[in-house]
C-alpha cells in the first residue's frame, strides 16, 4: 500500500509579492523561520513538486532597507499610522484623530508622513537619497 502524503498542512510563512507565472513555472518569495522553510520544502518534495531555490537571505524588516532611510520620528509616526488604520481603505482613523492620539498637531503629523512616504518611495524606485 502506498501512503499518500498529508496535503492539508499549514505553514507559518509569509508569501511575498510579486508572484510571477510564466508558462508552467511560478516564481515567488516567502518569509519565515528556517524550520518552517524546511518543512514546506520537505512537503513539496513529498508531493512531487519541482522547485528551485533562487536565494536564501536573513530577513529583518528594519535592517538596511527603506526604513533605515527614515528618521526615528518618521518611523514611529508611520508605524503608528499603519497600526491605527490610517492607510486602510476606507481609513479607520483620519489625520486629525491620529495626531490627537499621538499628541502632535495635525500639520506636523502630515508633514512627517509626507516626508516618510517620499523617502520610502524614493528608496523603492532607486533614486539616491
Amino acid at each position: 500500500m502506498i501512503r499518500q502524503p498529508d496535503r492539508s498542512r499549514r505553514f507559518d510563512l509569509k508569501l511575498e509579492y510579486p508572484i510571477i507565472f510564466d508558462g508552467a513555472t511560478c516564481q515567488f518569495g516567502v518569509i519565515g523561520s528556517s524550520e518552517e522553510l524546511n518543512n514546506i520544502l520537505k512537503t513539496a518534495r513529498e508531493i512531487g513538486w519541482g522547485f528551485e531555490i533562487l536565494s536564501v537571505q536573513k530577513y529583518d524588516p528594519m535592517d538596511i532597507n527603506a526604513f533605515s532611510k527614515l528618521t526615528k520620528k518618521q518611523r514611529e509616526i508611520l508605524l503608528q499610522a499603519y497600526d491605527s488604520g490610517y492607510f486602510d481603505h476606507p481609513r479607520k482613523i483620519n489625520a486629525g484623530q491620529l495626531a490627537k492620539k499621538i499628541g502632535i498637531h495635525k500639520t506636523t503629523l502630515l508633514d512627517h508622513l509626507h516626508k516618510a512616504e517620499k523617502r520610502l518611495i524614493r528608496n523603492i524606485i532607486g533614486e539616491k537619497s
